[in-house]
């Protein structure tokens, strides 16, 4: 059975055990599919408000985008999980001569890059939903301020952990191009999202004032 297709309660028994699948990359992946999944909410409870008309038409595309990036983090949840089992089966490979050890090595550097690159998908797609909170804060239903304002944690809290699972997979990657490029687009979009999310949340802020 896929981890999404779990119920909530045995992913999280799952989650708990004392394997390392699934672990803080799927969890990165759920985060980013939660963001979505209000984002898509707040951008429907905005569609048809009479209220908010001149915005219908910009949060039907909201919509139609966090719905569709909601399943491509559905999809990466269970990869993540895949990618951990490549680089485990790989270290479970025979390295007795000096064929073995060749061809081993080679699975190693393969499957680690595949689970340095996972965790990137996820932290683009978080990017993209950032994005999308970011015009739904500014045109969505004002009601739903605080709906997106936990979208916007979500999406934080996701990419953070997106992040730790790419670096701690570049220190086992001997290809030290593939190194520089994984790691200067991780920061370039780990920056990105802090940088929203930390305007975001000052405009949460303002518009919960006093209460």
């Amino acid at each position: 059975m896929k981890l999404v297709e779990m119920k909530v309660t045995d992913f999280v028994n799952e989650l708990a055990g004392d394997s390392a699948v699934p672990g803080g990359g799927s969890v990165a992946a759920l985060a980013g599919s939660v963001a979505a999944g209000l984002v898509a909410m707040v951008a429907r409870l905005t569609i048809g408000r009479k209220k908010y008309e001149d915005v219908w038409e910009a949060m039907a595309q909201v919509r139609d985008e966090a719905d569709r990036l909601a399943v491509a983090f559905c999809d990466l949840v269970d990869r993540d999980a895949e990618a951990y089992k490549g680089v485990m089966n790989a270290f479970k490979m025979p390295g007795k001569t000096d064929v073995d050890k060749k061809a081993r090595n080679a699975a190693i550097q393969g499957a680690t890059k595949q689970a340095a690159i996972v965790p990137l998908k996820t932290l683009k797609a978080i990017a993209q939903i950032t994005d999308l909170a970011e015009e739904t804060i500014h045109k969505g239903n004002s009601n739903c301020l605080t709906d997106v304002g936990t979208a916007v944690q979500m999406a934080r809290a996701g990419a953070l952990g997106a992040a730790y699972n790419i670096r701690i997979n570049l220190g086992s990657i001997k290809d030290q191009g593939a190194v520089a490029k994984l790691r200067k687009e991780t920061d370039t979009l780990i920056t990105k999202v802090l940088k929203s999310a930390q305007s975001m949340e000052a405009m949460i802020e303002a518009g919960l004032g006093d209460s």
